[in-house]
């Protein structure tokens, strides 16, 4: 059993370690969760290969919990970024549930796996139990991080609430987005069709201090951050029939390669659309968008 000071230290380093490798894609895979961390050349499995509570041997409190699309594990509560987490195992107050209800009552930080598809895992980092309905058998795990925890205790009048409450929800469910709406593109821009994951991002076509700005993979799009950036700045549009259209200046302009190729050449370019029809842009969404664009250049 590892100290409780070593265990901290370890906990930290796993933070870190999640955080480089979510750099490099916005998603994790079941084998690298299970293979991948070492602690001073000691492999240390970041998941259970059996149940969703991970307990290491070493560890006096769990460590992560996972839960995939089909499983019982589900987010219950969107809105403030609560889950309902259910007991395992058959003795409610002991097996892996007892180190899960230690580390509610010492607010142990965690690592939060949600299943985007079979092997592919986005990463909650620094999530907290926060509550235990015996009564339902099961935990409430807030997945805010101890910041948003603060924020959400703060005396507030309803506009307050509702920036914070837009706010929690954003930085809960951004992770998710972007490993979504990237897998969903086949990890490619969808204007551009460039392949280097670490300069893809997911962009909102409404944006997400929007009401409507959801996080959804229809209201997304994978852009590289050149045509990213250009799709906020107003210097690009996409209309409703997928087409991109360049900013009539922009247009005109004489610069170097770079906005001739990587900007004014996408001018008329057919986006690279997902697969899933499920998956592609919402048409409304795109109309809304591009009229902003339009309004811009007036």
């Amino acid at each position: 059993m590892f100290t409780g000071e070593e265990q901290a230290l370890i906990r930290l380093d796993i933070f870190s370690w999640l955080e480089m490798k979510l750099l490099e894609k916005p998603w994790i895979t079941r084998q690298e969760l299970l293979n991948d961390y070492k602690w001073r050349g000691t492999r240390i499995p970041l998941i259970s290969t059996m149940k969703g509570i991970w307990n290491p041997t070493d560890f006096s409190e769990t460590l992560s919990i996972l839960s995939t699309p089909k499983s019982k594990y589900t987010d219950k509560s969107l809105g403030n970024g609560d889950i309902h987490y259910a007991y395992e195992d058959t003795n409610p107050l002991g097996g892996a549930n007892a180190k899960l209800r230690l580390a509610m009552q010492n607010a142990t930080p965690l690592i939060y796996f949600e299943g985007l598809e079979p092997g592919k895992y986005t990463a909650h980092i620094e999530v907290f139990v926060t509550d235990d309905n015996f009564d339902n058998r099961y935990f409430v795990v807030n997945l805010n991080g101890a910041k948003s925890l603060k924020e959400s205790q703060l005396p507030l009048d309803e506009n307050q609430k509702r920036y914070v409450e837009r706010k929690i929800f954003q930085r809960v469910h951004q992770p998710k987005f972007r490993a979504q709406v990237i897998m969903a593109y086949r990890v490619q821009c969808a204007v551009c069709r460039l392949q280097h994951i670490d300069l893809l991002d997911a962009a909102h076509i409404i944006p997400d201090s929007d009401d409507a700005g959801i996080a959804s993979v229809k209201n997304g799009l994978s852009l590289c951050k050149i045509h990213h950036a250009a799709y906020d700045r107003n210097i690009m549009g996409i209309n409703p029939d997928f087409k991109v259209v360049i900013n009539d200046e922009v247009l005109r302009e004489v610069d170097g390669p770079m906005l001739k190729f990587g900007i004014q050449a996408m001018h008329g370019e057919t986006l690279q659309l997902p697969q899933r029809i499920q998956d592609q842009p919402e048409k409304d969404l795109l109309a809304r968008r591009f009229q902003a664009f339009v309004d811009s250049a007036a």
